[in-house]
């Protein structure tokens, strides 16, 4: 996206997205899981959609097994791009996890984060906090409230074939529990 929108008042998000999320993170320890985030925007309200995992580039062994890391593969991002094409949907932002850190950029996000206006959420598997972020720029980021919505709550909602995990809990709208 060209004209990248302002900040989102909040973040509409899909609750069997987070769950996704949240059971693809549990799924992918010793590793950080990562992936991007499909919705759109609705004047000032960002709506996420749907979650879509994608390979971990930086996925490898460090000393616990895991790298604490996470790249997104490129390929993946791209192919996604082309099938949203004329959807009315857009990659939003991504999505990754931390294995024990809390649900916030940590150093090395903030120093690898690239995408400008771009919605990262992140689940601590340690702490079991789901938080969303606004990447401001140049690895600075804001907090983002999260209001919770169920997929029937939109009729016109994608559906990727994927059920969502039943054992995530719930959150209030500044984040909450994975």
């Amino acid at each position: 996206m060209a004209d990248h929108p302002p900040a989102p008042r909040h973040v509409l998000l899909n609750r069997e997205a987070a769950d996704r999320f949240v059971q693809t993170a549990r799924v992918a320890v010793p590793n950080e899981a990562c992936g991007l985030v499909v919705g759109w925007w609705d004047d000032d309200v960002l709506t996420v959609e749907r979650f879509v995992a994608t390979r971990n580039r930086a996925a490898g062994p460090d000393e616990d097994g895991g790298s604490g890391q996470f790249e997104i593969d490129p390929q993946m991002h791209l192919q996604l791009q082309r099938m949203l094409r004329g959807s009315g949907r857009s990659i939003v932002g991504c999505a990754h996890s931390h294995l024990s850190g809390p649900a916030e950029p940590s150093a090395v996000d903030r120093a690898n984060a690239g995408e400008p206006r771009f919605l990262w959420l992140i689940v601590s598997l340690g702490d079991k906090d789901l938080k969303a972020w606004w990447h401001e720029s140049e690895g600075r980021f804001s907090p983002l409230a999260i209001r919770w919505m169920h997929a029937s709550d939109k009729a016109d909602a994608l559906s990727d074939g994927v059920p969502a995990s039943a054992d995530a809990a719930g959150s209030d709208e500044t984040g909450g529990a994975a």
